[in-house]
């Protein structure tokens, strides 16, 4: 009976590290994250639109230290305007973000090296393609 007790005293210990350790990683990635650089294509419906800072007023990631992310950006040339919320975490080198958005669920995984977060993708849906690298600084 002691045996049992002491391992379930000894997995809270272990879980309560591991919860510890996550805050510890979340707390110094946590912060808002502007985009300095933006290269890429977004091709649909056989129209190909070349991608550069000039056609966002601002993009930003806003990474919570409760695990709470907030992906914003605005087009300037539209005023269009997008904000999605979800989760973010830190693991092995990567900030991975998730979204859900008309019950798509969606985890993007975007490298990070100090305050700079790096994001390449090159996907495929529906007739759209889209590939680009965009580079977030910390501010």
């Amino acid at each position: 009976m002691k045996k049992i007790a002491l391992i379930s005293l000894l997995l809270v210990v272990l879980i309560v590290a591991s919860v510890a350790l996550t805050a510890c990683a979340n707390m110094q990635y946590a912060g808002t994250y502007e985009m300095v650089s933006i290269s890429g294509t977004v091709t649909a419906n056989g129209q190909t639109t070349t991608l550069n800072n000039n056609l966002y007023e601002y993009y930003r990631l806003v990474l919570k230290a409760n695990g709470k992310a907030t992906v914003e950006s605005k087009a300037s040339a539209n005023g269009l305007a997008v904000e999605l919320d979800g989760t973010w975490k830190y693991k092995d080198g990567q900030i991975h973000v998730t979204t859900e958005n008309m019950g798509i669920k969606v985890v993007e995984m975007m490298d990070i090296e100090g305050d700079t977060i790096t994001y390449t993708t090159n996907q495929q849906a529906q007739g759209i393609q889209i590939s680009f690298s965009i580079v977030l600084k910390k501010q």
